[in-house]
């Protein structure tokens, strides 16, 4: 029993310091002002915008859903998909500006 708290506990606080380490690097993306000449500024901004929502999306699949199991289920699965749909658009448009700022 004192096992199963400890690898709880231990997987909540890695949960944790994963989202807060996307969300700080998504957010530190997002700050960024100066940049070469040529590098699409909307490429950062597109992958900071996806470095936070995965850092929530991560918060909410490890560690709220442990923390509150109990939770309205359509809400919980709402919440989740929305983040998914925006993580995968922001992605595709960081892969997008990626693929133009290679190519030309």
């Amino acid at each position: 029993m004192m096992l199963q708290h400890f690898l709880t506990g231990s997987r909540l606080l890695v949960g944790l310091a994963w989202s807060v380490g996307l969300v700080f690097a998504g957010g530190a993306l997002l700050q960024v002002t100066e940049l070469p000449a040529n590098f699409p500024g909307p490429a950062v901004v597109a992958s900071g915008a996806a470095a936070v929502v995965a850092g929530q999306f991560i918060f909410m699949v490890i560690v709220a859903d442990r923390l509150f199991p109990s939770a309205w289920p359509r809400a919980v699965a709402l919440c989740e998909w929305l983040a998914a749909g925006v993580l995968t658009l922001s992605l595709g448009a960081t892969l997008a500006y990626a693929a133009w700022y290679l190519l030309t």
